[in-house]
This record gives C-alpha cells, structure tokens and sequence, in this order.
C-alpha cells in the first residue's frame, strides 16, 4: 500500500500474458483474461474498495485486460516506463 497525498494506492499485481506460439489467436488469452478478471481480480478490487486498488498490466496484456471490463479506474497501462507513480498510476487512474 502507498499513500500519495493522503491517498491510499494498492497495488493488486501484475497481468503478463504469453502465449507459445501453436496457441496464438485462438482465444486462449481472451478466456484465461476473462476468467482471471472474475475469480480473482473483481474480488481482490471489492475486497480493497476502501482504497485507490489497482492492476498493472503489461504491453500485450493490455487489451485483454480492458476487454473484461475492469474499470479503467482499476487498470494501469504503464508498466515498462520510468513515469513517476504520479504519472503511471495516480493521473491515469484518477484523472483531473
């Protein structure tokens, strides 16, 4: 947990999807994203409602992620970045 500003911040974790390739573009992703989404990042969000919660996806797993419909208030696109947690995290998911 972080506090920034006197804002709570918690950081979730990371989604990193590979696929071999013999099972790309088949859906694979799509449905282990979606399932994930369900059984464990919706109920690790409602369990940190009091918080600024968060999931950080990496570059490929991006779209997978905003297609669970996790709120883009939960989801943090900026993984491989040198940003400032001000930039990466608090302006992306709580924006002016």
């Amino acid at each position: 947990m972080k506090v920034y500003e006197a804002e709570l911040y918690q950081d979730l974790g990371v989604v990193h999807f590979v696929t071999i390739p013999e099972h790309r573009k088949k859906g694979y992703a799509s449905l282990v994203a979606d399932v994930m989404f369900k059984d464990v990042i919706r109920p690790l969000l409602a369990r940190h409602s009091h918080t600024n919660a968060y999931v950080t996806a990496t570059e490929k797993a991006v779209p997978l992620m905003q297609r669970t419909g996790i709120k883009p208030t939960n989801l943090v696109t900026q993984f491989y970045s040198d940003l400032s947690f001000k930039e990466k995290v608090v302006e992306s998911i709580n924006p002016s």
